[in-house]
């Protein structure tokens, strides 16, 4: 099967039951999810605050005081919902339990959409996989924008993949993209995702395609450029979304002082790192390194009780079964990816990784960016569990040395970043 024919094959599953699949499911698996991060409570009731987590809570801290977020350091949109459980409570932790709340529901877009393009089966073994996944579960109450932008672009692709061959549900197509725009007032890296859809409706025979493209796009950017403008008017100086994403990417090359320097010395600068075509693949393989790294900031959590959790019982062991539940999803993902149909999701999969990799040619990479696409590593491993018959009958010489190609790379990664671990990741 080809690209070009998936728009048949995304309706092929038999659904077993409206009220079961889109109602009944999603609220069970929700509700089980968020009773068993609840329980980690006493382990992260007090965790101290670290890194941008101080930042966000201090937004939303002003923000739940009625006073707007007065510096543009990062997007907007998290400090402002993350204002909601700080109007109720000054402490954190009513913060944590809000993020907590927020990643569950994620586990429920999953499903449905492992059920839309896969099946009710892959559905749940996706939903189950997702809401056990250690650096998620780490996640889920951190107070980090990680949480939110992963629920905007699993919906995003929910509604993109309910759009695809069905143009009666044209509008929810301009909805994922509104979505998406969201995203980007909460993290710079809902671009990988815009890039990706639009990757995936170019390469489709679609009907008034530069129609679609271009209001999608205009969905898209709409936010983003409603805020740049009145955040421009605000701070008397040009700001396109935030300024983090310029600062932390010369950080990664220059040091500390890059923060002493104006707005326009350091936009100055990242233009003229741009330039340096000399120096692009050293620092793409290195920001390579960065982003797909077996260590996470839940790892430095459990293995720093300074700046992480306390009392946590065999700390170190749940250290190292978290590394190896990130390599055996990514193994599996990259092995399901191999041997899947060569379908509309392989396009848009294969697009947010290669775009999400890319991003390292410009920008300071950490492992947490990963995060919000670690779903497709996770439905793939969800399809082949639950198909692994259609996996078979797929396997040929050139699916079986891309794969070996590809885990010949993610292996090297592993041994070349072995001495990181337990940093942040």
């Amino acid at each position: 099967m080809t690209l070009l024919e998936s728009s048949n094959s995304l309706n092929s599953p038999e659904k077993p039951g409206v009220y079961l699949e889109t109602i009944a499911a999603p609220v069970i698996l929700v509700l089980v999810t968020l009773v068993a991060r609840m329980s980690l409570v006493p382990y992260w009731k007090n965790l101290p605050l670290s890194g941008d987590e101080i930042y966000y809570w201090d937004c939303a801290r002003s923000v739940a005081k009625g006073h707007f977020i007065n510096n543009f350091l990062h997007p907007p949109l998290w400090g402002f919902v993350l204002g909601i459980p700080a109007a109720i409570s000054q402490d954190p932790f009513a913060g944590r339990v809000f993020t907590v709340m927020i990643s569950s529901i994620s586990v429920a877009i999953i499903y449905l959409l492992g059920s839309l393009i896969f099946g009710r089966k892959t559905g749940l073994i996706a939903a189950v996989i997702y809401s056990a996944y250690p650096n998620i579960v780490g996640f889920s109450h951190y107070l980090w924008p990680e949480s939110l932008l992963s629920l905007l672009v699993l919906l995003a692709a929910l509604l993109f993949f309910k759009w695809l061959g069905n143009e009666a549900k044209r509008a929810l197509l301009y909805v994922a993209f509104l979505a998406l725009g969201a995203g980007m007032l909460v993290k710079e890296f809902a671009l990988i995702a815009f890039g990706a859809m639009l990757f995936t409706i170019m390469v489709l025979a679609v009907e008034n395609k530069r129609q679609i493209i271009v209001r999608s796009s205009l969905m898209f950017l709409a936010p983003v450029l409603m805020y740049s403008i009145f955040a421009s008017v605000a701070a008397k100086r040009p700001v396109l979304l935030a300024d983090a994403f310029v600062f932390n990417s010369n950080e990664a090359d220059e040091g500390k002082v890059v923060w002493e320097r104006s707005t326009r010395e350091n936009l100055k600068a990242f233009a003229g790192r741009a330039l340096e075509i000399k120096k692009m693949p050293e620092r793409f393989v290195g920001q390579l390194l960065n982003l797909w790294t077996p260590t996470s900031f839940p790892i430095f959590r459990l293995l720093k009780s300074m700046e992480g959790y306390r009392g946590v019982p065999h700390a170190w062991l749940i250290a190292y079964l978290s590394a190896a539940a990130y390599v055996l999803v990514v193994g599996m993902g990259i092995a399901g990816m191999c041997f899947a149909r060569r379908d509309a999701l392989f396009g848009f999969s294969a697009a947010n990784l290669i775009l999400l990799s890319s991003a390292g040619f410009m920008f300071m990479m950490c492992s947490r960016f990963r995060i919000s696409f670690m779903y497709i590593f996770i439905l793939y491993f969800a399809a082949a569990l639950a198909d692994f018959e259609s996996i078979k009958a797929r396997i040929n010489r050139h699916r079986v040395m891309a794969l070996a190609a590809l885990l010949m790379l993610f292996a090297g990664i592993i041994l070349l970043k072995r001495s990181s671990f337990g940093y942040w990741g």
